[in-house]
């Protein structure tokens, strides 16, 4: 029996299997990349939705990348950005926030950016040594630690923890957010941001990064919505970020890669049209781009004080 990793719910339906031996083929020829230690002993994967709360996940559990797979990927500038839309709408979110701990916190930039705003008590984890030797090397408080080591170390008083960009890597989700409710004071903030599952992405087949060994789960405001119903949560916000420069190649791509089964007559002008008109224009225009759902989910939610 299968069951959902956040609602722990058997009611589940398969949305697709994948091939090992291919995705291990891709990686290689995409990325230089070989993945056949992380999936050892797997022939194929499978993902399925959780009919409760709309998560999507990946089967078997337990697929999560090692410290090397993410060092090989910390080789791509692209893979740790300094430029991030959810770090500006975390900014706001953390207004009166004098303790924080970021969970995966790479090398370290928005710690960075909290410590120059002053007055903020700050904490760093993360689980690449490189990443981290980066962040203690520029003197921020980044420790290689879970967040399960760090709860047995802390008073349960921050006002705000943040996880940008890392629930989806997560096998253990339940167990990663009843730790990060421990560390919180009643009315601190958990802010999360993930990939939105909703958005362009959907269209992307055969996407690498978001399966296994890079995610392990499929996120939607939905399934973000639910994380209320499991833990004394409430809302603040869920956002979807607006179409990021950054990604205008990836989701035109995206875009262009259901075309490609069309006779090349149509295919060729709608490639022309798309590189020499759509492109420029939305690299160019803030304002078409706000028009398009982008790649990133935003959330804030508070801790509620439960007597």
């Amino acid at each position: 029996m299968i069951n959902s990793p956040l609602s722990v719910n058997s009611n589940v339906n398969l949305i697709e299997s994948v091939s090992v031996a291919k995705m291990i083929d891709q990686w290689q020829n995409n990325y230089n990349i070989d993945i056949s230690s992380e999936l050892k002993g797997i022939s194929e994967i499978h993902l399925y939705e959780c009919c409760e709360s709309k998560l999507r996940f990946f089967v078997p559990f337990g697929l999560t990348g090692s410290g090397q797979f993410y060092q090989q990927l910390q080789q791509f500038n692209w893979y740790y950005r300094n430029d991030k839309w959810e770090y500006d709408a975390a900014w706001q979110d953390l207004q009166f926030c004098t303790k924080i701990l970021e969970v995966g916190c790479g090398t370290g930039y928005f710690l960075n950016r909290l410590k120059q705003r002053g007055e903020c008590d700050i904490y760093g984890l993360e689980l690449n040594p490189e990443a981290v030797a980066i962040g203690q090397g520029q003197g921020l408080p980044i420790l290689l630690k879970t967040l399960g080591q760090f709860v047995d170390e802390q008073d349960h008083s921050f006002d705000a923890i943040c996880a940008f960009q890392v629930l989806e890597h997560l096998g253990d989700i339940q167990d990663f957010l009843s730790d990060t409710l421990k560390l919180l004071r009643p009315g601190g903030k958990l802010i999360l941001s993930v990939p939105n599952s909703q958005s362009f992405l959907r269209f992307a087949k055969e996407d690498l990064l978001n399966m296994p060994p890079h995610h392990l789960t499929q996120w939607n405001q939905k399934a973000l919505s639910y994380l209320c119903e499991l833990f004394p949560l409430k809302v603040i916000q869920i956002t979807p970020e607006p179409l990021a420069k950054y990604h205008v190649d990836l989701y035109l791509s995206t875009f262009l890669a259901r075309f490609k089964q069309y006779p090349r007559l149509i295919y060729s002008p709608l490639f022309r049209l798309t590189h020499q008109v759509i492109k420029p224009l939305l690299k160019k225009s803030d304002f078409l781009r706000k028009q398009i759902v982008g790649h990133t989910l935003y959330a804030c939610f508070e801790k509620i004080n439960q007597q």
